[in-house]
């Protein structure tokens, strides 16, 4: 039909053409998805976890050589 030059060029077009429109859509959506919502997620909110007691361990108890 159009030989093998013409159908390098068509799959080169294309690709390109393709990875365009699907980088557009990934931003596009993200834009909407970040955008309109103003609900935060609580994954990684420090007052969503309950706090935990914290308690000192004492030290081990060092020996003398010398005694």
């Amino acid at each position: 039909m159009g030989g093998v030059q013409k159908t390098s060029d068509f799959l080169d077009k294309s690709t390109w053409t393709l990875a365009t429109i699907m980088l557009a859509l990934i931003l596009f959506s993200n834009v909407f998805i970040m955008g309109g919502n103003t609900v935060q997620s609580k994954t990684f909110d420090e007052s969503a976890i309950p706090a935990v007691p914290t308690t000192e361990t004492p030290a081990p108890a060092t020996t003398d050589p010398a005694e």
